[in-house]
């Protein structure tokens, strides 16, 4: 393969792990910026429920007024429905919204920040849970 077609392939990678996903499903959120799941990672095993969610971020400044360098966040979480908690798992940062455009960032958690913590009221979480613990 030459120089630029593997340049090619490598700047399309993000586009093409978020095409992989699945498609996104716009979560029910009044007074919340776009929620979207992707119904295609939704893993059940009693009363846990794993799966990503993409929240896009539509202001284009940050706290201290700079350009902001992401404008959607893919994130891996588990919700336990019946401890009414959740437990992160990893985060990828993008340059638009929902999940497009380059990966700017991202984390895996460790074991201290995966620890269960509890769905407070009208949060990202609780949008999610009242979808998926049904």
């Amino acid at each position: 393969m030459t120089a630029p077609s593997l340049l090619a392939v490598l700047l399309a990678l993000p586009n093409i792990a978020a095409a992989v996903a699945g498609e996104l499903t716009a979560v029910p959120a009044p007074d919340h910026d776009p929620l979207y799941l992707d119904r295609a990672t939704v893993r059940r095993a009693g009363p846990r429920v794993s799966f990503s969610y993409v929240l896009d971020v539509p202001a284009a400044l940050d706290g201290a007024g700079r350009a902001r360098r992401w404008r959607s966040n893919e994130v891996d979480v588990t919700i336990d429905c019946a401890a009414r908690t959740y437990s992160l798992i990893r985060f990828i940062t993008y340059s638009g919204p929902a999940r497009t455009g380059n990966r700017t960032g991202g984390r895996s958690m460790n074991a201290e920040d995966r620890r269960p913590a509890p769905i407070v009221p009208t949060s990202t979480w609780d949008h999610l849970a009242r979808v998926l613990c049904k």
